[in-house]
């Protein structure tokens, strides 16, 4: 609420439009007593009603006109954070929110296919932040939840699912106040939409091109924003509608990771690696020894189809100078068809295939080439004598170890958000506020699986010295040639399978704010909040695997006229003619998953998976008390506020299981609540004119993924052998405490020097153990490996923030255009996540040490032009199936804009990303241990923007 201040409603939400944040419940008093010095995203929308209330207005569009606003909104919180502006209405500094968020300090992004989808702060996975708008809780479906029961269901926002023309800034909290919503240990992200009446009657509609180079497409885009004010400017409504088509391709080379050859792997026994020159051996314990031999190779391209719609709605209703009524209506739908497809050679511990020892060469711990074979499970094909008692692979006859594999992938995400809240200005002291807001997402996905494989002697792979990109050695005889062949590859698993999320919000809250007349604490603010999610996931399929499958593919031979589907009748040809260099295949027949649809869709009805779905209910209440201070401490002035959040959450997980004497499975309901105490303190002294310097501390908690929470379980495996996973509703949310301290020198209008310093000592981090014990109806009552969250390990975050800003006006004629932001942030981590490979301590998971932004960019004369650059170095990312680490090396990526004013009203600006071509690179253990390498080509989008 605004502190001291006697102003009608009408000027009211006036200034709440100039407040960094559009729904805050307080406001420094440095804001008000400098408000001409505070530019904000509406800077240029605002104007009229800004000159009717008397505010000096401060008119700068465009790249610097966006870091000015950042740059002010950061200078006259009371906490830590920062943010981007709209360099004008419907137009961020990227077309992408996640990539605009990217550009803060402290803030790194997740990309799928090129774009940025998720954001994490200062280190912390992308669903231990919170996503809001207007500082409320938006319900996600999240792409995650595709993922079975307790691998998915994250509770990370896709950004991407919302256009950015549909806000007029973003903030990123990065120390909580006790009046925010709980929820996060990384940080809080607050998508701001704007106040109708304080825009006044303005509109955009803008035409959009965008082209990908590996897909050779181009897709169109369109927006409007229409915002109109009643002549007593008592009521407004803004819409804004906004349509997006896109056809992405990526280009990857693959791999499933490498493997420890030793007499420990349970595969092999380290056959033949152990006997051959090279073989590390191990210490006197049997510790540390063994050779990395590659599991498979394959090139894959990907065919991504995205539209997407956003439609949102603002009301604004003053019916008397005392009372601001708000009404705001999102919609937001993108609908996917992903088609990607493999070629893919196996050279797999559990194919059991044979290995000729000459075509073997380690290179200090990796083998770097190898021919494989096929063999009977009885005979050595190179001795032709009978494999002993004991030996791995007696009785185990090889698998297929060539495959084309296709999956065709149809999503809808659909979200839909409405939210009311309203001010009441009871007299010159009391504000009472409420608010109270609904949402649902859902998520669905089909998906048809279609593998085809055949069995290739003589097939292997090299690693040439000094490249990362593993070759295929192809077979020396034409016999063996053939085998790889489209017609000797046979249909070996059709299936169709169904995913179904949907996700629920319903919260209402309260608020007073009571404004004191004293020399310390400018106000004191109340409130409590209720809120109830509900998350649901479901999936069917045609078909399975094992018995069920070999029955499936017998059903398809019949109505094939009694021949085994192959892949020269249900495929196509495809040329990858910019595939990655020197990639595994450029070239390979692809399954067509709409011909096998046509013809055996049909031979199976869908059938739920039964322990695959779950429900979780989650009810959270939270009250909290506030007190937001206006003082000096030895003649220093100090504002900033103290407060204490207490919220109780209960928990209810039901899902499908097995229980004691029952062979059915059953719904079960396990409930849990837990509660917490997170106090707040945000202090900024200044010490100076020009000098912010900011100390914070608080307690946070951020919850569990529903997928983790759920109480189902399901067969898998883990390091290559059969485990059963299950969630734990029992579950305690992460819980951290976290200190900040930062200083800030402004030393120009426009110019900013800041560092500062972060510490997160979190407790009770959630980790997977593996246990031998019994469950119901499982194995005929013999124990068997379990994997399951628990709350276990003490883990610390810790990093440095950098950021240099600034607009070079005061330098002559042309180079008074130029102007710069750069940022850097280090983080560090100690955790006791232990790589069972190694048996070395891993940092959490998506954490990169370094991450550095620079923007240059110049404006005159209506021109805008921007180059930024975005790095972060390489991170651990997951365990793969083999146990070792799968790391995400260094990436960096260019991105330029240019941008023209043609007049007032028109304007043309050019995007380019990732201009240098950069690919991403990943590694399993060591650098030297490909894993895969992603190709997203370039892209570019022209616009044309109007204002009327």
């Amino acid at each position: 609420m605004l502190g001291n201040s006697k102003k009608s409603l009408l000027t009211l939400s006036i200034l709440a439009a100039l407040h960094s944040t559009a729904w805050a419940q307080e406001e420094s008093a440095a804001v008000k007593t400098k408000v001409e010095q505070v530019s904000t995203e509406q800077a240029d929308e605002n104007k009229e009603s800004e000159e009717a209330a008397g505010i000096e207005v401060i008119e700068v569009q465009g790249t610097r006109g966006s870091l000015k606003r950042s740059m002010n909104a950061k200078r006259y919180a009371d906490q830590v954070m920062d943010g981007v502006s709209a360099e004008d209405i419907g137009k961020l500094p990227d077309d992408n929110i996640a990539e605009a968020i990217s550009r803060v300090v402290g803030v790194s992004m997740n990309r799928a296919a090129g774009e940025g989808e998720y954001v994490s702060i200062r280190g912390m996975d992308p669903g231990l932040s919170k996503v809001t708008v207007n500082g409320q809780s938006m319900a996600s479906g999240n792409a995650g939840s595709m993922n079975v029961a307790t691998d998915g269901s994250s509770r990370a926002t896709n950004l991407n699912n919302i256009a950015s023309e549909m806000v007029g800034g973003i903030e990123v909290f990065k120390s909580p106040t006790a009046n925010m919503v709980e929820g996060s240990i990384g940080g809080t992200v607050n998508l701001k939409t704007r106040k109708p009446i304080a825009v006044g009657n303005k509109g955009t509609v803008s035409v959009k091109a965008d082209y990908n180079e590996l897909s050779d497409d181009a897709g169109p885009g369109a927006n409007l924003f229409i915002n109109r004010v009643n002549d007593d400017e008592t009521f407004a409504v803004s819409t804004t509608l906004s349509y997006f088509e896109r056809t992405i391709r990526q280009n990857r080379m693959t791999a499933r990771g490498w493997a420890l050859q030793n007499p420990d792997n349970r595969y092999t026994k380290g056959l033949p690696y152990v006997d051959l020159p090279g073989y590390i051996e191990g210490d006197e314990n049997g510790e540390g020894g063994g050779v990395y031999r590659l599991e498979n190779i394959g090139s894959q391209t990907v065919e991504d189809e995205r539209e997407r719609i956003n439609v949102a709605v603002n009301a604004q209703w003053i019916p008397t100078e005392d009372l601001d009524i708000n009404l705001g209506v999102l919609y937001a739908k993108q609908t996917r068809e992903r088609l990607s497809t493999d070629n893919i050679a196996d050279f797999r511990d559990n194919d059991y295939l044979a290995v000729r020892e000459g075509s073997v060469i380690v290179d200090g711990l990796n083998v770097i080439s190898q021919i494989n074979d096929l063999q009977d499970g009885a005979t050595d094909p190179y001795t032709g004598e009978a494999y002993p008692d004991g030996h791995p692979y007696k009785g185990k006859k090889s698998k297929y170890n060539y495959n084309a594999v296709t999956y065709d992938r149809e999503y809808e995400d659909e979200t839909v958000g409405v939210n009311l809240g309203a001010d009441y200005l009871i007299n010159d002291e009391f504000t009472f506020s409420a608010a109270i807001g609904s949402s649902e997402a859902t998520l669905t996905q089909d998906q048809t699986q279609a593998l085809f494989s055949s069995q290739v002697n003589g097939l292997g792979y090299v690693l040439h010295n000094g490249t990362y990109m593993p070759e295929v050695i192809y077979p020396s005889s034409t016999q063996d040639l053939n085998a790889m062949e489209p017609q000797n590859m046979l249909l070996e698993q059709y299936k169709l399978k169904h995913f179904d999320t949907e996700n629920t919000k319903e919260y209402v809250q309260a608020d007073l704010d009571w404004e004191l007349d004293n020399d310390h604490i400018r106000s004191l603010e109340f409130g409590a909040r209720f809120e109830r999610g509900e998350k649901e996931y479901f999936s069917t399929a045609n078909n399975t695997t094992g018995a069920e499958n070999l029955e499936y593919l017998e059903q398809v031979k019949e109505a094939n006229g009694g021949e085994y589907a192959n892949l020269a009748d249900f495929g196509n040809y495809i040329n990858v003619p910019d595939m990655i260099d020197n990639g595994p295949f450029d070239a390979w027949y692809s399954p067509d998953t709409s011909s096998l649809d046509k013809n055996f869709a049909d031979l199976r009805e869908h059938v739920e998976i039964e322990y695959e779905r779950y429900n979780i209910v989650e009810e959270t209440s939270a009250v909290y008390t506030q007190a937001n201070i206006s003082s000096e401490i030895f003649n220093i002035p100090v504002r900033g506020n103290v407060g204490v959040r207490y919220v109780t959450t209960d928990i209810e997980s039901s899902a499908n299981k097995k229980v004691e004497n029952n062979p059915d499975w059953t719904w079960t309901t396990i409930k849990h609540d837990y509660d917490d105490v997170l106090p707040s303190v945000n202090l900024a002294f200044i010490p100076h004119p020009d000098v912010v310097v900011r100390a914070a501390g608080a307690s946070v908690m951020s919850r569990p993924s529903h997928g983790q929470l759920s109480s189902s379980y399901r067969p898998a495996t883990d390091n290559g052998n059969p485990v059963f996973k299950l969630g734990n509703p029992k579950l305690s949310p992460f819980r951290a405490n976290q200190y900040d301290l930062s200083a800030e020198w402004y030393f120009n209008s426009e110019g900013l020097l800041s560092a500062g310093i972060f510490y997160k000592d979190i407790a009770d981090f959630i980790v997977e153990k593996v246990e031998h014990r019994v469950l119901p109806d499982v194995n005929n009552g013999w124990p068997v490996d379990v994997k399951q969250p628990i709350n276990a390990e003490d883990a610390t975050v810790e990093g440095v923030e950098i950021s240099y800003q600034q607009a070079f006006t005061s330098l002559p004629s042309f180079w008074s255009g130029f102007g710069t932001a750069i940022n850097y942030t280090y983080n560090d981590s100690e955790t006791k996540l232990v790589n069972d490979v190694t048996g070395e301590n891993m940092t959490l998971p998506g954490l990169s040490q370094d991450t550095f932004n620079a923007t240059i960019y110049w404006e005159k004369h209506g021109i805008n032009m921007r180059l930024a650059y975005n790095y972060r170095s390489e991170y651990f990312r997951v365990f793969s199936w083999s146990g070792e680490a799968v790391y995400v090396d260094d990436f960096d990526q260019l991105d330029f804009t240019a941008g023209y004013r043609i007049s007032k009203a028109l304007s043309v600006n050019f995007n380019a990303r990732n201009i240098t071509g950069e690919k991403t690179y990943e590694y399993v253990g060591d650098s030297s241990r490909a894993y895969s390498v992603t190709d997203n080509g370039n892209s570019y989008n022209v616009t044309l923007k109007y204002n009327f």
